[in-house]
């Protein structure tokens, strides 16, 4: 080995290089000295003190800045840096792709993700969002549950679901759950025609439901798709009525007192004066039980042969053949 006393240049020499060799970060400035990105001060390249630059690491937001590289967030504004933004266009912060997954909204398809929660597809593999389907075992896209509701088949009972759409059973529970409907279950469902009611299976509706005929109301009258007073039970006049609610065409007959224009308006069978009245077997009309003017059913008098009866005991000849007294 060489004896540095001999040597001295070579000495002077060795010295810089092993303190080359010092695995610390430090350069010249511009005035002399060195500095640190750990000294507490801005110097050197720096744009804030001990971050930005060439040499230090980026700033956190609110530290000056010159260019992108010089900022954590990779987001240089107004020569600051600014907190990373999920409308940035850039990938910083929690994102694993440009403004989305992390704490941004979801990743499309071909995005970068790093777990499933980063995708809208709700599927990540290999590092990238794939594309949904209705057979890919993961609840995704619109799916009310794991391939089913929303835009892909309905879903079996005890599935989840948002809308009865969603259910095979067209019955999606208060706590969005597919079930199988009933008549107590506070929901329109199957063929009711509104909630617990109508259809061939419910208890008819009352009035103001919906309903698709008569024979889905407890009125027994269905009107532009709901249940109506029926015209009979309106306690009204009208139609083809003799009194309110009563005779003409489809109401029930009339009791004495009421208004009336035939016989068969009244329960009497006996319309005087356009009154029902009592039915009598004296009075010269066909009224009551008679099988004939004055004859016949609960009257004392027998019919002559050819009036009308309805069996032989109506009959003087008590005999009674197509419903007229015979020989």
């Amino acid at each position: 080995m060489s004896d540095p006393r001999r040597y001295p240049v070579l000495a002077r020499v060795g010295l810089v290089l092993l303190v080359a060799t010092v695995p610390l970060v430090t350069t010249c400035e511009p005035g002399g000295g060195t500095y640190t990105c750990t000294d507490n001060a801005k110097n050197g390249t720096e744009t804030d003190v001990d971050c930005g630059g060439s040499i230090c690491t980026p700033c956190d937001a609110g530290k000056a800045c010159r260019e992108v590289s010089d900022c954590s967030s990779q987001i240089c504004e107004n020569r600051a840096c600014a907190e990373p933004r999920c409308t940035d266009g850039t990938k910083n912060g929690t994102e694993t792709d440009v403004d989305c997954g992390g704490s941004c909204p979801r990743c499309i398809a071909n995005a970068l993700c790093l777990e499933a929660k980063d995708c809208e597809s709700n599927l990540c593999k290999a590092g990238h969002c794939t594309e949904s389907g209705c057979a890919d075992g993961v609840r995704n896209a619109d799916e009310t549950d794991a391939d089913c509701g929303g835009s892909c088949s309905p879903c079996r009972d005890g599935k989840k679901c948002a809308l009865p759409e969603d259910c095979t059973s067209l019955y999606c529970s208060a706590t969005k759950v597919c079930a199988t409907p009933g008549c107590s279950d506070g929901a329109r469902n199957a063929e009711e025609t509104d909630v617990d009611c109508g259809g061939n299976v419910c208890p008819k509706c009352a009035v103001g439901k919906a309903c698709q005929d008569g024979q889905d109301c407890e009125s027994n009258n269905c009107q532009q798709n709901k249940c109506v007073v029926h015209p009979c039970a309106d306690k009204v006049k009208n139609g083809s009525e003799t009194d309110v609610d009563c005779g003409g065409e489809d109401c029930a007959k009339c009791v004495k007192g009421q208004t009336c224009k035939t016989a068969e308006d009244c329960q009497t069978n006996s319309c005087q004066n356009s009154t029902c009245s009592e039915a009598s077997c004296t009075n010269s009309i066909q009224d009551g039980d008679e099988t004939a003017v004055d004859c016949g059913g609960s009257c004392a008098k027998k019919c002559a042969v050819g009036e009308g009866c309805k069996v032989p005991a109506d009959c003087d000849s008590g005999k009674c053949f197509n419903s007229v007294c015979a020989t």
